[in-house]
């Protein structure tokens, strides 16, 4: 987490948390008189109501994501939503999961003469991805490939990126 996320969290009237995926010690960073709101039971639809009347209300509200929000956080979604309702929004940037996997594994994603491009992207799935995005062509460019929520799809995913990797 940055110091800067940490300030926010530490200054909010309300946090508004995925508590599916963030810490429960993070959260517990907030001020006694902090509202928490876990939104692993609530739409984007109700979060959003909710950010929304309590940031017309006056409070300070934090909405904590996971990693970096501009990753698969629907933030486009929410900005727009938040924008539409005539607030303003700051985006503070996380630390994402592929920068934290490379610092556990000590391992470096650039290696000059061997590798320059990280590729961050995510399996098919529920989803789905355009083709011109699929897991095939992206393995094609032999870049580092990091992929996001995927985990469902590991046997899959492995033996297509062992056609084009080691």
């Amino acid at each position: 987490m940055t110091v800067r996320a940490t300030r926010a969290v530490e200054a909010a009237d309300v946090l508004v948390w995925t508590d599916s995926l963030v810490s429960p010690q993070i959260a517990a960073l907030a001020p006694q008189h902090c509202e928490r709101i876990r939104t692993s039971t609530l739409t984007l639809e109700e979060v959003m109501e909710l950010v929304v009347e309590r940031a017309r209300a006056g409070l300070r509200v934090v909405r904590l994501h996971d990693g970096d929000p501009c990753l698969y956080g629907a933030l486009a979604e929410q900005i727009c939503r938040l924008a539409d309702a005539g607030l303003e929004v700051e985006v503070v940037p996380g630390l994402s999961a592929y920068q934290a996997t490379a610092a556990a594994l000590k391992a470096e994603l650039t290696i000059p003469g061997l590798v320059q491009t990280i590729v961050l992207s995510r399996a098919g799935g529920r989803t789905g991805v355009p083709d011109r995005e699929s897991l095939a062509h992206l393995a094609s460019l032999r870049a580092s490939l990091c992929l996001y929520l995927s985990a469902r799809h590991v046997e899959s995913v492995q033996q297509e990126l062992l056609e084009h990797y080691a």
